[in-house]
């Protein structure tokens, strides 16, 4: 493709790109990842029906998962700004893996502020995120972190009074 200079259709880069996203094992993937989504970025533009920008969500998503893997933290950051750039309305996929990795290494500033791009995102963390970033502020002895995320509040309880009727459903 690459070298005959023929463009795909964009589905069939966001799919090499998502195969090279799931691998863990060759080092040369991450390179040729990019060399596939660079291609894409030139090519996919000019096929018929082609978005103004066709790099998607799920493209942006499997490269920054893959950099995550490989500790790449500065691409992935980079695929960041461009995807929010181009106004790609990213998803939870998008930003777990780069928080995972940030907490891993115990870089709690880079871990916390994709936290925040997140909640800036309107996008609810799951269990995953939040023990990963109270494993890595309980391994650096930082209740710092663990308070500034105000897990410790918990949602206000509503209690109510109801009735049961006849039928066993409850008015509440």
């Amino acid at each position: 493709m690459k070298d005959n200079d023929i463009p795909l259709q964009t589905y069939l880069y966001q799919m090499i790109l998502n195969i090279c996203g799931q691998s863990t094992t060759q080092e040369y993937i991450v390179e040729a990842a990019f060399d596939v989504y660079e291609h894409m970025k030139t090519h996919a533009s000019s096929t018929p029906r082609s978005k103004k920008h066709p790099v998607d969500e799920s493209s942006y998503s499997a490269l920054i998962k893959l950099c995550s893997k490989h500790h790449i933290t500065d691409r992935a950051l980079a695929l960041i700004a461009e995807l929010e750039a181009h106004k790609v309305s990213p998803k939870l996929r998008t930003f777990a893996p780069l928080l995972a990795e940030f907490a891993s290494t115990l870089d709690l500033t880079q871990a916390w502020w994709v936290f925040e791009k997140l909640l800036e995102h309107e996008i609810d963390a799951t269990e995953g995120e939040y023990i990963a970033l109270l494993t890595a502020s309980s391994a650096l002895n930082d209740v710092s972190m663990f308070y500034k995320s105000e897990l410790h509040k918990g949602d206000a309880w509503q209690c109510n009074i109801g009735e049961v009727n006849d039928q066993g459903i409850c008015s509440v």
